[in-house]
């Protein structure tokens, strides 16, 4: 007689940045024998995104895809939406639509607060809820107190725990360290180093947050684009957030993408598998977690800070202090011009971070992980 296997649903609700963060793991969930792994989407094209990335990641992986479809209005709507493919789902309308597809799994694995729907619909907590976070960044948000809601949290290093623990969100039984998977996928031969302009000067990229609260784009973003386009002695790659620019169309003068040492993208596939952090130089931003991608390894950083955050000595800002901080724009030239120069002042800096931001260890980040959730589903922990 067969025993029951656990059946682990991964969920993807939201953007294509979050497939990073979690898909590896599902590979690795699904070499256990112990449990039956879905990957469950509510959007085509990022159906389409997992399945070529998890086959090239582990070939071998035996997860199925389920794409969950929202309400017939929704439907109703792609059938005369020119961008059929990138009308986003609303995700209380597909947790309200498949609550009971959803329900049916012993577990769901998310990156994000996007079941929080399902969480309060699920009263006798039928289902074991598990976090992956996505991304390793400074802001208050990723420590909220939402994270209790969790059953289980699986943390990128030390210094996420350290924050969380000191808000009594995690402790020995709910979360644990497993590192940062979102590596596994990327930092291999299909990431190295890539030939992206045809020259060899030094590359700045610009990451602009898409909060407007938070973001530097409103206020400076042009002037950073004017500024390479009068500086062709430098190429510059524009790659903000995804969600910066997610209803505009052609939000960015025409000019910017025939400038032969500006590279202009806000919404393809390289702007979450760091094409663009493994291939520059110079990383320009605000509070975005890709500098920490960036830093993996360390290289100069300038940071814009155009609403007048007083930031010293607040966790949320901790990455500011790897790198020069513009406060003003007239500073910002200053602040390119030197910005090799300046790198030895914050080298140290920038190793000691990200050895407490990422666990690191021989074995993989999503091979950590799996073991863990396994270990937590088989009370093991």
């Amino acid at each position: 007689m067969h025993e029951i296997k656990k059946k682990i649903g991964f969920v993807y609700f939201n953007t294509i940045a979050h497939i990073y963060h979690s898909a590896a793991i599902a590979c690795e969930m699904s070499k256990n024998r112990d449990f039956e792994v879905t990957i469950l989407v509510s959007l085509e094209s990022n159906l389409k995104t997992l399945e070529k990335v998890m086959s090239e990641y582990c070939p071998e992986h035996t997860c199925r895809f389920v794409l969950l479809r929202p309400s017939g209005w929704y439907r109703l709507r792609t059938m005369f939406h020119k961008n059929r493919q990138g009308l986003f789902p609303k995700v209380s309308k597909v947790v309200k639509y498949n609550k009971k597809t959803l329900m049916g799994f012993d577990a769901l694995v998310v990156t994000d607060f996007s079941l929080r729907h399902l969480m309060k619909k699920d009263v006798d907590r039928k289902v074991r809820y598990i976090c992956t976070f996505h991304g390793a960044g400074d802001r208050a948000y990723g420590f909220s107190e939402r994270r209790k809601a969790f059953d289980f949290l699986l943390i990128p290093g030390k210094s996420s725990w350290d924050r969380l623990f000191e808000k009594k969100i995690v402790n020995d039984r709910n979360a644990r360290i497993v590192g940062y998977s979102k590596f596994d996928l990327v930092l291999d031969s299909r990431s190295s180093s890539k030939r992206l302009f045809n020259n060899d000067k030094l590359t700045f990229m610009f990451n602009p947050h898409f909060e407007d609260g938070l973001s530097s784009w409103n206020h400076w973003g042009n002037r950073v684009l004017e500024y390479f386009y009068n500086n062709p002695a430098w190429n510059l790659i524009f790659a903000p957030h995804v969600m910066l620019f997610n209803k505009k169309k052609n939000p960015i003068a025409e000019k910017y993408y025939h400038a032969g040492n500006i590279i202009v993208d806000y919404s393809s596939g390289a702007l979450m598998d760091m094409t663009y952090t493994i291939n520059s130089d110079v990383y320009i931003g605000d509070v975005s977690s890709q500098v920490y991608e960036f830093l993996y390894r360390p290289r100069p950083c300038i940071f814009l800070n155009p609403h007048g955050f007083i930031w010293k000595g607040d966790p949320s800002f901790k990455m500011w202090n790897l790198g020069d901080v513009v406060e003003n724009f007239l500073q910002f030239d200053g602040a390119a011009q030197r910005a090799v120069q300046h790198h030895g002042k914050y080298i140290r800096k920038q190793i000691e971070q990200i050895e407490y931001k990422f666990s690191k260890s021989p074995v993989p980040a999503s091979r950590r992980a799996a073991h863990a959730i396994a270990d937590f589903l088989n009370n093991r922990h």
